[in-house]
């Protein structure tokens, strides 16, 4: 009984070898899973790139604000590439008011985002293992 099998790879038709042969030979099994770690690896690289973009200019707004908790408008931040869906963790804290506080982290900056003004503000993180890391 003969199966008709193609190759992952290539879609050569493959003849004999075992019943669950997926590939026509050992290049073409290369090839595909090269192929497949590369496109997983473009998504991490697009992330890291943004990350690295961010951290830029928060540092560049934050030099400009000499290390004031002042609020800087999303929209400057937006024009100048930031992207605020690019970030590290997430700790929400509940204030005195009952208002939940997001803190966003790009490697050694932080920044909350006030929601009713539309605004940024930029300081300094107090992550204990970056600072042991990259003091």
């Amino acid at each position: 009984m003969e199966i008709n099998k193609k190759c992952l790879n290539s879609g050569e038709h493959i003849l004999g070898g075992r019943s669950d042969k997926k590939f026509f030979n050992d290049l073409n099994r290369s090839r595909y899973h090269n192929k497949k770690r590369k496109e997983k690896l473009r998504t991490f690289k697009k992330t890291d790139n943004q990350l690295h973009i961010n951290h830029e200019i928060l540092e560049k707004f934050y030099e400009l604000t000499k290390g004031e908790r002042k609020g800087i408008p999303l929209e400057l931040l937006l024009k100048e590439g930031f992207d605020h869906k690019i970030h590290f963790g997430i700790p929400v804290k509940i204030d005195a008011k009952l208002r939940a506080r997001s803190t966003y982290y790009s490697y050694e900056y932080a920044y909350s985002y006030n929601w009713e003004e539309k605004e940024i503000t930029i300081f300094k993180s107090r992550l204990k293992w970056f600072q042991k890391e990259y003091s």
